[in-house]
């Protein structure tokens, strides 16, 4: 957590209650999921929109089918509030966060949203204070580490396109395109594929 956001553990009794009522909900997405550790999470004025991340790792070294989504990890948060903002974002592969396909879903107080595990998002930053709750949606051969998440590159490819010897996310400079390239594979796990029809 950053100065501006501040998280409190749910009482125990309180995440029972909202795990049952809202289990019709996840269990269509979700089916064997638990739904764990319940937090309140509470944005302050002034603070900047959260880093791109996601709630889970993608390790294909899981014994996860990443096809089956019943299979997987997720995330749900209720809106306590009107005016809830999250942005989410597409990505190659998965790793990095596209600046082109980035998406700010508005909720207001009561809306529900799920999200897999990997799917990338980032908190707003607000001009008042913001509440709501989260938690995490588990199969049962699941085990989240709490507290955790796992940061994101944001990447605007036009920026890759235009500077083929730079590395986009930390603007070093290669000699040629294919170091560049090894460079954004080996410390920033980022495979840069051609579009279709570009």
């Amino acid at each position: 957590m950053d100065p501006h956001r501040q998280q409190a553990l749910l009482p125990q009794d309180v995440g029972d209650e909202l795990a049952e009522a809202l289990r019709p909900i996840y269990a269509a997405c979700f089916p064997a999921a638990q739904a764990s550790a319940w937090n309140v999470l509470k944005s302050l004025p002034g603070g900047p929109a959260q880093a791109p991340h996601r709630d889970f790792p993608v390790n294909m070294g899981d014994a996860f089918d990443f096809w089956d989504y019943t299979q997987l990890p997720g995330s749900m948060m209720l809106a306590v509030q009107d005016d809830t903002i999250l942005h989410g974002y597409g990505g190659w592969n998965r790793i990095a966060a596209d600046l082109k396909e980035h998406v700010l879903i508005r909720l207001n107080r009561g809306d529900v949203i799920m999200f897999r595990g990997e799917f990338i998002h980032a908190g707003a930053g607000y001009d008042t204070t913001n509440i709501r709750i989260h938690c995490f949606l588990e199969p049962p051969a699941f085990q989240h580490a709490p507290n955790t998440t796992t940061i994101v590159a944001l990447l605007d490819p036009d920026q890759v396109r235009a500077s083929p010897t730079v590395c986009p996310v930390c603007r070093n400079q290669y000699a040629t395109r294919q170091g560049m390239l090894r460079h954004l594979r080996s410390w920033h796990r980022v495979y840069q594929n051609r579009r279709n029809g570009a």
